[in-house]
């Protein structure tokens, strides 16, 4: 099988989750043992984070697609950018490697059918950038956004508690408002586009209007390596 280049460390829980979850849809599809020739490359969460803050995304961009770039030095035949967030850098990634970079965007558009509202959650810098929600306006999906109160109470626990692997009460309860506040707005799916949000997940009951941004992501890129053998 080709191998799968992924940029981490956006956060290391994040990346850890990646990694979990595509050796085990790896080898629900072929078998035990079945797992991915994958190379990781890790970035300092905290540097990356402070030119974020700071507003310097040519600084965090670069970061990115150094990384890739490293990633693809090591062989990979694929890369995944283990962040909505660092999807930032899609574009110059895209664009600057000689292999094809998996979208996240892409991967969550592949899960609705056109002309369906979305409820699009994820981190203020994703949701500002609109790197996401251009990608899925691209094919045919109205979004919406939390309001606000929401969003801001949603980013502070992924940047506060999540991204530290840290699981409250309050975590639950931002992205409970959030949920409360697109649907609210006529969004008839929910996209949690953030690689900590499915953190959440594991101990809540399935909810069908929910779409897990990992695992479409990591089912598309599975897919693509498949087409690449």
């Amino acid at each position: 099988m080709p191998i799968l280049g992924l940029v981490g460390g956006l956060s290391w829980h994040a990346s850890a989750l990646y990694y979990q979850r595509i050796n085990k849809e790896a080898e629900l599809r072929y078998g035990a043992g079945a797992t991915v020739e994958t190379v990781l490359f890790t970035l300092r969460f905290a540097d990356v984070l402070a030119a974020a803050q700071a507003g310097d995304w040519d600084e965090v961009n670069g970061r990115i697609l150094a990384a890739a770039n490293h990633c693809v030095d090591a062989g990979a035949d694929l890369i995944m950018i283990t962040a909505f967030t660092g999807h930032s850098a899609a574009q110059m990634v895209e664009t600057a490697l000689s292999v094809p970079l998996v979208h996240a965007g892409d991967a969550l558009a592949d899960q609705v059918s056109a002309g369906h509202k979305v409820g699009l959650l994820g981190t203020r810098f994703m949701l500002d950038a609109g790197i996401i929600k251009g990608r899925l306006r691209d094919r045919g999906l109205s979004v919406l956004q939390a309001g606000p109160k929401a969003a801001n109470d949603l980013d502070d626990v992924i940047l506060g508690d999540l991204t530290h692997g840290s699981i409250s009460t309050k975590s639950h309860q931002s992205l409970d408002g959030a949920i409360d506040d697109v649907i609210g707005q006529g969004a008839d799916r929910v996209l949690l586009a953030c690689t900590e949000l499915p953190l959440l997940m594991a101990d809540r009951p399935a909810d069908p209007r929910l779409i897990d941004g990992v695992a479409a992501h990591v089912e598309t890129a599975l897919d693509r390596l498949e087409r690449l053998q």
